[in-house]
């Protein structure tokens, strides 16, 4: 299941941090959007100094350029007012190399902020599902089991195995489970044992930490 731009603002405001790293990412995704139609515009001027069409093959179009200015070039049989010629058109086709190059840069750049983004959020969002202890703390252990596909879908990669994503965290939880919170109350005048969670600010923790003091505990 793909989720919409809007989705993924909401499920990230409801989480910890959540409406300042909202934030962080509206500016990301609105500074990206003004460089690419920088990019495009940019583009555009140098495509119409070439006198290639919007739309056309732009890729053949310069390779078209290329291989005339060096046929001219290696000819010797250019004026000199041809050499200057040359030369600008030279400047001009590696202008448009360099923008294209930018550009596509660009594309996906923003293609992986925005997958990082549905990606963390669809394991939070799962995490929370399964009761987890820490979900933004586990979040970062399993992050690199969630693959993009080519269609930008995401699924677990279990092993061999690739599987639905939320089916692959309820089996991380199941197979882990110091990671599930333990909603049994303790007896009346029980106290938790010395070194227990109850008395750790686990938020606080790195991961390895974490998963040392939850193994200490269980």
């Amino acid at each position: 299941m793909a989720y919409t731009l809007q989705e993924i603002y909401a499920a990230l405001a409801a989480a910890q941090n959540g409406p300042a790293m909202l934030l962080d990412l509206q500016n990301e995704v609105s500074n990206l959007r003004s460089e690419a139609a920088n990019q495009r515009t940019s583009k555009q001027k140098v495509l119409q100094a070439l006198g290639i069409q919007d739309g056309a093959e732009v890729d053949t179009a310069v390779a078209g350029i290329r291989t005339t200015l060096e046929a001219l070039k290696s000819s010797g049989k250019k004026p000199d007012e041809m050499g200057t010629q040359f030369d600008q058109l030279s400047a001009d086709v590696k202008r448009l190399s360099d923008e294209l190059a930018a550009e596509k840069q660009g594309r996906q750049q923003e293609k992986d902020k925005r997958i990082g983004a549905t990606k963390m959020n669809k394991a939070l969002a799962a995490l929370q599902a399964g009761n987890a202890t820490n979900p933004e703390v586990l979040t970062k252990l399993i992050l690199d089991n969630i693959i993009a596909k080519d269609d930008d879908s995401l699924v677990y990669k279990d092993g061999d195995k690739e599987i639905a994503v939320e089916e692959g965290i309820n089996s991380f939880l199941a197979a882990n489970p110091w990671a599930v919170k333990n909603t049994q109350k303790a007896g009346a005048g029980s106290k938790p044992p010395a070194g227990s969670s109850s008395e750790k600010d686990l938020d606080k923790l790195s991961i390895e930490d974490y998963i040392a003091t939850r193994e200490k505990v269980d």
